[in-house]
């Protein structure tokens, strides 16, 4: 078995040498030394468009880990890209950078924590135990949901926020394993604000038909990491406006695409050739497109979510989601509003 892990990290210079750690203290890595089913580990680190010290501080831990002959098998890279971007970086991961021979490709963000040694060897077993499955991911854990003492604000904050826990099929950016002959089917848009939405409708499709094939996605149990909450409620806000802007974009791109072609690999040749015509040329399509649809485009099916979002909890947590409807209702109509500005003024392609 050959594993490629690409770590996409855009100015992460104060978080990316605790994934380093916890991703080198897996067992995987560990049993490289001894001799283990993995023929061939591969770290790909991909800085894009950093401004600090990322690449540097990337490439002086990984050379101080490796530096014993003991991990012959894991070789590592820093490659280092000029242009920002999420989609882009990921390109080159999947296309460019990870070993042609590598049989699944793992994903991580640099600014994570892995919280068990063995996340990626229980990942990769299911992978390799489930043919059916194409994707897996894991449990996210924000920060102050293991904090003992929460304050006020951080119990309402893990009310109204939203992180999926409950969707089994869903993919978050932040970490997630899959077949590497699927996602070198698959190339992105260079701009998207949501990637790895963009890429679960990849996944979940055979064709532009209705059809949905949602558990070639699946969540692996008992795996998890650690990201940081947004805190701060600007912070927060600015992120719902981006996912609401990624939404917006992706649901317009598919649209458009289920109109032009018939097969998913017409619509990734179209998507490779303009992203090397024109790397703006989502935006200007965007823009096209909705250009008569008058001011709000945004889906208004993300103000009610917080009641279709009641049927999954239960107990207290139904209880807690109920008073704070009328906050949540207001956040998203807030959200909403911001990003339906956003995408009037700048586009929203590329909004970060």
């Amino acid at each position: 078995m050959n594993i490629s892990f690409g770590i996409l990290a855009h100015n992460e210079a104060k978080s990316i040498g605790n994934l380093l750690r916890s991703l080198l203290n897996q067992d995987l890595i560990s049993k490289c030394a001894s001799g283990s089913k993995y023929e061939s580990l591969e770290i790909v680190v991909i800085p894009n468009g950093c401004t600090d010290s990322t690449a540097t501080l990337s490439e002086n831990i990984l050379k101080e880990f490796f530096k014993e002959e003991q991990y012959s098998n894991v070789t590592w890279r820093v490659c280092e890209i000029k242009e920002p971007g999420k989609s882009n970086a990921w390109n080159h991961f999947v296309h460019d950078f990870s070993c042609e021979k590598a049989d699944y490709l793992c994903f991580m963000d640099a600014d994570i924590e892995l919280l068990d040694t063995s996340t990626f060897s229980n990942m990769l077993d299911y992978l390799d135990t489930y043919s059916e499955t194409w994707v897996v991911t894991d449990t996210l854990v924000r920060d102050i949901e293991i904090k003992e003492d929460k304050n006020l604000w951080e119990k309402v904050l893990l009310s109204i926020s939203d992180s999926n826990e409950s969707d089994d099929h869903f993919i978050c950016g932040q970490l997630y394993c899959a077949k590497a002959s699927t996602l070198r089917s698959i190339w992105m848009p260079i701009g998207l604000p949501a990637e790895d939405a963009f890429l679960r409708g990849m996944i979940v499709r055979d064709d532009f038909s209705a059809k949905r094939s949602i558990q070639r996605i699946q969540r692996v149990p008992n795996v998890r990491h650690k990201f940081e909450a947004y805190k701060n409620p600007f912070q927060l806000l600015r992120h719902e406006k981006r996912l609401i802007i990624g939404y917006t974009i992706n649901a317009t791109l598919f649209a458009y695409l289920a109109a032009q072609y018939k097969t998913l690999d017409q619509a990734n040749t179209y998507i490779k050739e303009m992203n090397s015509k024109n790397p703006k040329w989502l935006g200007k399509l965007f823009k096209k497109i909705i250009e008569d649809r008058g001011f709000w485009v945004t889906p208004k099916g993300i103000l009610t979510r917080r009641l279709t979002n009641l049927k999954s909890a239960d107990g207290l947590r139904r209880l807690i989601k109920i008073l704070v409807i009328p906050l949540s209702f207001g956040f998203d109509f807030l959200a909403s509003l911001l990003a339906n500005l956003e995408i009037r003024k700048s586009g929203g392609v590329g909004y970060w």
